[in-house]
């Protein structure tokens, strides 16, 4: 044989073995958008990547990134526990983050996060864009924030492509969107995707209880604070429109009567683009495991889409 042809044999075995979404350009850049609503709010070089996934500057801030949230990473005997994929993911952006940072930051009381840190989408010195980047590759998870809608629907765009290829974090079944409509499937204490048809939608004090079952005290319920709702139904969004809707929602679970998720952002929920609210048939692979694998498409409530 050749050597020449040996020689690119090797190469191509070599490549083989490499996951293809460790390397940069594999998802594509991805450029910082020209209109986003945010403000510039500082410069500088990121040190480390804290064990939650945030960065820690040379002059001893710690940023945290708006909107996505990266698997976490702790050691042995540290104050968490290290999710699935974590090494990776802290890995990429430990490569992404290595040249100067530009922050943007919303206005207001949302620059800081209730801990203090900093809250910002962050642009390279090349003019990259970190959370659409990690969100392309698979490498993160979106976390939408209140206020974040104007730039939701291309970070939706990149986390869809990565999930509809199962690039990355979404080759995991720890990821994958929990069924809404299976208590039993959904865990506490974690950040989750949750998918499903609503049963109920009821109102208290001006909170909103959107259940995803017969039996408040027991199945998956979305909670809505008041003062949230109402803003939303100032923007022209009423969540006690979700009931009979499949919907898409997102964040962090806890217990209170069954398993919930605190919901203060719009973005956090996704409407089926199915007309009678059905739910799409599930994949035989996924098939009672609680796991929902389907061909659904997800948009956002036109009242987040249009902002």
């Amino acid at each position: 044989m050749p050597a020449n042809l040996c020689h690119i044999i090797l190469i191509l075995l070599c490549l083989a073995g490499v996951p293809s979404d460790l390397y940069a350009d594999s998802a594509g850049p991805r450029p910082w958008p020209a209109e986003t609503g945010l403000t510039p709010c500082g410069s500088g070089y990121a040190e480390a990547v804290t064990g939650a996934g945030h960065l820690r500057l040379d002059d001893g801030s710690t940023v945290r990134l708006a909107d996505i949230k990266l698997p976490e990473l702790w050691p042995e005997g540290g104050p968490g526990t290290t999710w699935p994929g974590a090494e990776n993911a802290h890995e990429r952006l430990t490569a992404l983050s290595r040249d100067s940072l530009n922050f943007f930051c919303f206005d207001g009381d949302r620059r800081h996060d209730r801990h203090g840190r900093r809250l910002a989408h962050i642009s390279t010195a090349t003019g990259l864009w970190l959370q659409q980047t990690l969100l392309t590759q698979g490498m993160a998870l979106l976390s939408p924030t209140p206020g974040s809608c104007p730039l939701l629907g291309d970070l939706y765009m990149a986390e869809d492509t990565a999930r509809r290829i199962e690039r990355g974090l979404w080759r995991l079944q720890a990821y994958r969107a929990r069924d809404a409509n299976k208590p039993d499937s959904v865990p506490n204490g974690h950040f989750i995707i949750l998918s499903g048809q609503v049963a109920d939608v009821s109102l208290r004090r001006g909170w909103v209880y959107v259940n995803f079952g017969d039996n408040w005290r027991s199945d998956v319920t979305l909670d809505i604070p008041a003062g949230v709702a109402r803003s939303w139904r100032k923007q022209g969004f009423d969540p006690v429109n979700l009931k009979g809707r499949h919907i898409e929602a997102r964040g962090w679970s806890d217990w209170r009567w069954g398993p919930r998720l605190l919901v203060r952002a719009m973005g956090q929920i996704r409407l089926a683009a199915i007309a009678d609210g059905s739910y799409p048939a599930e994949s035989p692979a996924a098939a009672g495991s609680g796991i929902r694998r389907t061909s659904a498409v997800f948009s956002l409530p036109r009242a987040c889409a249009s902002s």
